[in-house]
């Protein structure tokens, strides 16, 4: 080889180095790109493809980081689980031991029981926590009665008797029982050999009932609406250390029934077991197992779990004070609460003062602790005031708020004489609290300060508005154990009184009307006077409250101001007199049909219609409505151009037609009227009077053959023809299907719907199958009114259906 090919050679072998050295092998490049996107599922697949990369090492650490940055995500004790399962000496492993060690214990504080203790210990038997969770579990197991203290099982020993023959019932006692074993330490078993203690439950029940009429019609049934139970327990181990406790619960009858159960299976057992079996059973395992146990059941998510352990903690006596006092610094929100819920059972200074300084715990984790607290210095009553009048200077305003709030379930003058020093606090949210809690007292010196302080104050005349609404309640929601009625807190002075200090605004004066019609008839005499007020929106006021009561006087009273110089009172006025629905009512409504303010006329007229709804009896109408004066003006109310009062002429015109014979001969002559709105009055109501004279008028029109050139009129008389349902109408409705005239047969079909006699079908029927596709729908629709029979097709062959189920019509 010459030397000149040679250095040729090593040119290229020169130059294939080289780019082999700058271009990247597959593995760089993947790898570049694993990086780049950093995914987990990346660096697992880059693993999977280059088993042997220098890059693997780095791949898995990275695998490990994404996968605990994963589990951060989650934040839950079994994602660190896993990942521990998966590293378990990995980089990240203690800062996951740690994070999983917390949130277990986070668990365990929340349910505050014997099994989250064990649980917690379980999972970490050498965790952060592990000391202070032994602690808790021996002061649980040192707070059991000594003959109890070994107890982990135990057996439910049920015997339940009946008075009645209903052997398939069984009250649910065991799942009441087994909802409170976790937080005392124990688990149920179903066998002797297994248990540690046994709780004998002994229950007699019976149905209660009375003979009742539903809905006051037919004879009186027998219904079982109630049910009593009760009986003894017995906790015993199989030392023969036992405690004994007996129980009695009752779900009453109600006063009156709608869906009566009239087998006595069907009782409420389970209603009257947890009246009385509950607090009962749980007090016995407290005494048993300690009452520390209970304080993890006031956080339950149960309702009825937390109502049961505050009502066992609050009627445990001094043997629970101190433990529930440091419980309102526990670190679980409801607990805290719970243990101020419970603390109302416990009279003395010190659980006063610890309840007052929880009214000042700020944060919303501290809401409901403040609540609790302000209800139990409420039911602490007058034990409570001193220290309260004290916090009532504090500085903090959230003080100040909780003072006033607790203030409202104590009803004496030092309760009263604090609120209204509150009232005027600086701070607008207290001054709202004392305003309510004065609402709350619902007594007569309360509703003094409040009827003066809304007429004075316009700032807080809302709040006093509010709060007077309290008052005048038959049943408070709030503070159910109030029974007084409204009667017993408002006279003659108070009423007038509070209309005098009608604020200005149209929806505060509603608010007013709505508690004047609460306290109902004691409030007549003042609403009456304020009838002859100078003030219009007294007057106004005063006939919007008198209509919503219902007695002589209000429609007396009601009756003088019909011609009040006030448009909005006489408006008041008409729609108070149509609200009372009375005799003497329906006569004064009469009298506004001819007021000179159309919307008055309209609202009488409207009111009158719907009043005498309810009557099937024309001797109603007649006795109140049939003078010349009234007729007079029902017809002329009828009289009116404007288009858009046409529910003002259809309700005279019903008017008319109700009222009957005494009406016809004017309705005859409007006939002949030369508005068409009279015209077409006087027909609904002829129709609708049933009078002889008045069908047969009715009839002559219809045959009338200019009647064609007037559709509407055409339309009218036909639909009110057959809304009268007289016989002698129906052959006229017949004929009429023969007209050539589509306006007159149209309407005449339609009529013969709204007749609702099936006989009409054997004519209807002869019309269809012609070559007017409006007409035969129109057929179609009025005979499925008449036969009650909805075909689905389109073609449904009507004619051979007919001539097979006539028959079932009463037709031959």
């Amino acid at each position: 080889m010459t030397k000149k090919r040679l250095l040729r050679v090593l040119l290229v072998v020169l130059g294939l180095v080289i780019l082999v050295s700058i271009l990247p092998n597959p593995e760089k490049r993947r790898w570049r790109e694993v990086e780049r996107f950093g995914s987990l599922e990346g660096y697992e697949d880059f693993i999977a493809a280059f088993p042997q990369s220098r890059f693997v090492p780095e791949a898995r650490h990275r695998i490990e980081e994404l996968t605990f940055e994963e589990c951060e995500g989650w934040g839950t004790p079994e994602a660190y689980q896993r990942f521990l399962g998966r590293y378990p000496d990995g980089v990240f492993s203690q800062e996951a031991q740690a994070a999983w060690d917390s949130l277990d214990w986070q668990l365990a504080a929340g349910e505050h029981s014997h099994a989250a203790w064990r649980r917690y210990l379980a999972a970490h038997p050498q965790g952060r926590h592990a000391g202070d969770a032994q602690a808790r579990l021996d002061a649980m197991k040192g707070a059991r009665a000594p003959a109890f203290r070994d107890v982990r099982t135990m057996k439910l020993d049920i015997h339940q008797s009946f008075a009645e023959e209903v052997d398939s019932v069984i009250i649910g006692f065991a799942p009441e029982i087994r909802e409170f074993l976790p937080y005392f330490g124990l688990h149920m078993v179903g066998s002797d050999s297994a248990a540690d203690a046994t709780m004998t439950i002994t229950c007699h029940a019976e149905a209660l009932g009375d003979n009742y009429s539903l809905f006051g019609v037919g004879w009186g049934t027998y219904y079982y609406t109630g049910a009593r139970v009760s009986g003894r327990l017995r906790l015993e181990t199989p030392g023969g250390r036992a405690l004994h406790e007996s129980y009695r619960g009752e779900c009453p009858t109600p006063h009156s029934v709608t869906s009566p159960p009239t087998d006595p299976t069907d009782a409420p057992y389970d209603e009257a077991m947890r009246d009385g079996f509950p607090p009962k059973a749980v007090a016995m395992l407290a005494r048993a197992f300690g009452y520390p146990a209970l304080l993890g059941a006031l956080a339950s998510p149960l309702p009825r779990v937390r109502e049961t352990s505050v009502a066992v903690l609050q009627n445990a006596g001094e043997t629970v004070r101190d433990m529930l006092l440091a419980a309102l610094d526990d670190s679980i929100a409801p607990i805290r609460a719970g243990a101020a819920q419970s603390l109302r059972g416990h009279r003395d200074a010190q659980v006063v003062a610890a309840l007052v300084r929880c009214l000042g715990r700020e944060g919303e984790s501290h809401a409901a602790l403040r609540d609790r607290a302000t209800e139990s210095l409420a039911a602490l009553g007058a034990s409570s005031l001193d220290q309260l009048d004290r916090a009532r200077t504090d500085a903090r305003p959230l003080v100040r708020e909780g003072v006033a709030r607790s203030l409202g379930g104590i009803r004496t003058p030092q309760s009263r004489a604090i609120l209204v020093v509150l009232m005027d606090d600086s701070v607008n949210a207290v001054s709202q609290q004392a305003i309510a809690a004065l609402g709350r007292h619902r007594s007569r010196e309360a509703i003094d300060i409040l009827i003066e302080r809304l007429a004075r104050d316009a700032e807080q005349r809302t709040a006093c508005l509010a709060a007077l609404e309290r008052s005048t309640l038959k049943d408070d929601d709030e503070d159910p154990g109030i029974a007084t009625m409204p009667a017993a807190l408002w006279d003659a002075p108070r009423v007038r009184r509070l209309i005098e200090a009608i604020p200005l605004l149209k929806s505060e004066q509603q608010r007013v009307t709505g508690m004047l019609e609460s306290i109902g008839e004691p409030a007549i005499p003042a609403l009456v006077q304020a009838m002859k007020s100078d003030n219009i929106r007294i007057r106004v006021c005063a006939a919007r409250a008198l209509g919503g009561i219902f007695d002589d006087r209000s429609v007396a009273a009601l009756q003088a101001a019909s011609t009040d110089t006030s448009r909005d009172v006489r408006l008041e006025v008409a729609r108070g007199l149509a609200s009372q629905g009375s005799g003497e009512s329906i006569a004064h409504l009469a009298r506004l049909f001819g007021d000179p303010d159309p919307e008055t006329r309209s609202e009488a007229l409207g009111g009158l219609n719907s009043s005498l709804l309810s009557t099937d009896s024309r001797k109603d109408y007649q006795r109140y409505l049939s003078s010349p004066e009234s007729i007079r003006l029902l017809t002329d109310a009828m009289d009116i151009a404007d288009g858009s009062k046409t529910g003002q002429r259809d309700a005279a015109a019903a008017v008319l037609g109700r009222i009957g014979p005494p009406c016809v001969d004017v309705l005859l002559a409007s006939l002949r009227h030369s508005n068409r709105h009279v015209r077409d009055g006087a027909i609904s109501a002829l129709a609708a009077t049933g009078d002889e004279r008045a069908i047969a008028a009715l009839l002559d029109l219809a045959r009338d053959p200019s009647l064609n050139a007037i559709p509407d009129l055409t339309t009218k008389l036909y639909g009110a023809l057959g809304e009268s349902k007289d016989e002698r109408v129906f052959n006229a409705l017949v004929e009429g299907l023969a007209d050539t005239s589509g306006t007159r047969r149209a309407a005449c079909i339609r009529a013969l719907g709204t007749f609702g006699k099936p006989k009409a079908v054997d004519s209807l029927i002869t019309l269809l199958g012609g070559d007017n596709p409006a007409l035969d729908s129109e057929v179609r629709h009025t005979i499925q009114r008449l036969t009650d029979h909805y075909p689905e097709e389109e073609s449904f062959d009507w004619k051979t259906w007919w001539q097979e189920n006539r028959r079932g019509y009463g037709l031959r």
